[in-house]
């Protein structure tokens, strides 16, 4: 069973971990934020891991996912690079294999936000579900049937699509091109219509319609 490392255990981070747990499509190592009381958290929610709260304690794994806001993906990457190549040259652990692979989970944004990893030799991809995660125990039930867009190297894609089919979301390529494109349909079907349908039942109901037959 392949390792992942998990930097940035919000809600969609806690999410995809537990549902990997449970379907054993990985095995969870390190999950690191920025409190060590979010990273237990996360860590009990997930029923495994190790709670840390900095790049230099978290140890090589198969897999990595930068589940953190889009703002902090490069940056992330790029620290994240520092550290294993700092981590190499210290001897303090064996190092990643080339092989490795790292993946963002942002809509908008394609794997290139992961640049300096590839300086290492790691494959690259990015992986989004078009699903909310503000409940991450709801989100777990919806995990299914739910669309997947996966994007970058094809050797990272390889090993994501069944993880990611695991869960029963259904997955597709997009090209990195793409990808704004992708959201913006996103942000219009998730987004746009809620509010005018919240917008339409607000106008019914003030002319009069009964509130059970607006909804």
């Amino acid at each position: 069973m392949k390792s992942i490392n998990i930097i940035g255990a919000g809600r969609v981070g806690k999410t995809l971990g537990r549902a990997w747990h449970s379907s054993g499509a990985f095995c969870v190592q390190d999950v690191l934020t920025r409190s060590l009381a979010s990273a237990e958290h996360a860590v009990a929610f997930i029923g495994a891991g190790r709670a840390v709260t900095v790049l230099a304690a978290i140890r090589p794994a198969d897999v990595w996912m930068l589940a953190v806001p889009d703002g902090q993906i490069a940056e992330t990457a790029a620290a994240l690079a520092k550290a294993v190549t700092r981590r190499a040259k210290a001897g303090q652990a064996a190092p990643d294999k080339p092989s490795t692979i790292a993946f963002h989970c942002s809509g908008a944004l394609a794997a290139a936000e992961l640049a300096p990893l590839r300086e290492l030799g790691w494959q690259l991809a990015s992986a989004h579900c078009l699903l909310s995660f503000a409940d991450p125990t709801a989100a777990l039930q919806q995990l299914a049937s739910t669309p997947c867009a996966l994007e970058g190297d094809p050797l990272a894609l390889t090993a994501l699509e069944p993880a990611f089919e695991s869960l029963g979301a259904r997955c597709f390529g997009l090209a990195a091109e793409h990808k704004l494109l992708y959201h913006a349909g996103a942000v219009f079907a998730t987004n746009f219509l809620p509010v005018l349908q919240d917008l339409a039942q607000q106008l019914w109901q003030g002319s009069g319609m009964p509130t059970e037959v607006a909804t």
